[in-house]
């Protein structure tokens, strides 16, 4: 039987940057803290880094319906950059595959467009609830862009006014300022907590699993 592939876009300004908006989706540390308690109980628990590297991340991750906040879903995240700071997601929720991307490119003044794109493959069943799924899925694309936009936007000021990650401000002011104009922006990023790689299939633990 022939899928249904659905598609949403959603466009969005924001005084944030390339860089930040790719640090933003690699940050596994804040989905459990900034996208866990919405109004109907709907969000995302804490995700579990299974690999990562400077340009990919396989993570765990689980999200909660809203009002019905017991039932849970969770499925691998795949975590890509592409050449131009574009970021694609691939993952597998209740049996749906699904594709993201996230891109960012500059506009007038200091503001920059995001554009999210999100599809599903819908087979079976599941495409007698499209209708359904779509309104989820742009209400949950517009809830989780508020969120982040306040983490975008802050740590682009942050760094464009010299500051360095889990350092704060230099010491010497000469090196306060931007070299070549490039944000200095760390992928994987500097975590504050070990929570997210404990899982005991994260890489640097297979030595443990396997002789």
């Amino acid at each position: 039987m022939k899928s249904k592939i659905l598609k949403l876009k959603l466009v969005k300004y924001a005084k944030s940057s390339p860089e930040v908006n790719v640090w933003n989706i690699f940050d596994s540390e804040h989905p459990h803290y900034v996208h866990a308690k919405r109004k109907y109980g709907d969000g995302m628990d804490m995700s579990e880094a299974l690999i990562e590297n400077k340009n990919f991340c396989l993570t765990i991750d689980q999200q909660r319906l809203p009002f019905f906040t017991f039932i849970k879903r969770k499925s691998l995240m795949f975590h890509y950059i592409d050449n131009d700071n574009s970021v694609y997601q691939w993952s597998f929720f209740w049996g749906i595959n699904i594709v993201q991307k996230f891109s960012c490119v500059k506009d007038k003044g200091e503001m920059y467009k995001h554009t999210i794109q999100y599809a599903f493959e819908l087979k079976g069943v599941m495409k007698i609830f499209s209708s359904i799924i779509e309104i989820v899925a742009r209400k949950w694309m517009e809830k989780t862009w508020e969120e982040d936009k306040v983490l975008k936007e802050r740590y682009y000021k942050f760094l464009n006014h010299g500051f360095r990650n889990m350092q704060g401000l230099p010491k010497n002011v000469e090196d306060r300022f931007l070299k070549d104009n490039k944000l200095d922006v760390k992928i994987p990023p500097p975590r504050i907590k070990g929570d997210i790689t404990s899982h005991p299939f994260y890489f640097r633990n297979i030595p443990k699993i396997f002789d």
